[in-house]
């Protein structure tokens, strides 16, 4: 169950190589035509709300960038800019388990076994694979990854020899504290998705497991914002406005 859930998250938001998840996992599953018209209704009103948090995400997100982006660390300001994020994403975060809790119950039990034994879900397999990539994506290691992907903002500056020794030795640094809070970071995406899978699953019980947990979330997302301010602060003023650029040309694509 626990390497099956993810995969319905990935179906609701779809792979960027693939251009329809949805049909994907419905042709694996033989949904029959009521629950294919089902699953794509519990689909199209996440969307909407998936809308409408992006939205009040947006000035949240810009006023952190802008303590990040900064000469001087103000870690009091950064963690109050940080919970107001956490806050709107415990709303996403709710409507996307929710919409994950709903379609799980309209599969069958010999469905939801199926799913499990699918080839990209077993634990030596992609689907293994993937959640690795997932778990390092907001971590100096993901970040590193990113970099060689074309995704890293701070790529193609031109950097110095001794601009990369410092921005390797923050990353270093930035990965010991992610690998410390690690394990339980993966006790709460475990206990996310047996939560998900029960007949308890409500608003109240998912907020009260977020909550449980938010403290691991803050540290994690504090040490990234330190680290990015960090490497900020190793960029020359011309290799900060060239990031600034390629940032905001970054978000116009996406």
């Amino acid at each position: 169950l626990a390497i099956a859930l993810p995969s319905m998250a990935e179906a609701e938001h779809g792979p960027k190589h693939d251009k329809n998840p949805l049909e994907h996992l419905l042709a694996k599953l033989e949904l029959s035509q009521e629950q294919r018209q089902d699953v794509r209704q519990i689909l199209r009103q996440n969307r909407a709300d998936a809308e409408l948090v992006a939205q009040d995400n947006k000035q949240a997100r810009s006023d952190l960038m802008n303590l990040i982006n900064t000469a001087s660390w103000d870690e009091a300001a950064v963690e109050t800019a940080l919970l107001q994020d956490q806050q709107t994403k415990a709303s996403r975060d709710l409507a996307k388990a929710t919409t994950m809790q709903q379609i799980w119950l309209l599969l069958s039990d010999e469905q939801k076994t199926t799913f499990a034994q699918l080839p990209d879900n077993k634990p030596d397999g992609k689907r293994a694979k993937k959640e690795d990539k997932a778990n390092l994506k907001d971590s100096a290691q993901g970040e590193e990854r990113n970099r060689h992907e074309g995704e890293d903002p701070f790529q193609q500056l031109a950097l110095t020899d001794e601009q990369n020794t410092a921005i390797k030795a923050i990353k270093q640094q930035a990965k010991t504290q992610h690998e410390e809070n690690k394990e339980r970071q993966m006790a709460y995406r475990q206990a996310e998705q047996v939560l998900i899978a029960s007949a308890t699953f409500n608003d109240s019980a998912y907020l009260a497991l977020q909550a449980e947990y938010q403290d691991e979330h803050l540290q994690d997302a504090l040490v990234m914002a330190k680290t990015r301010h960090d490497i900020w602060n190793v960029l020359s003023a011309e290799q900060q406005a060239k990031a600034l650029e390629k940032m905001a040309k970054h978000k116009e694509r996406s």
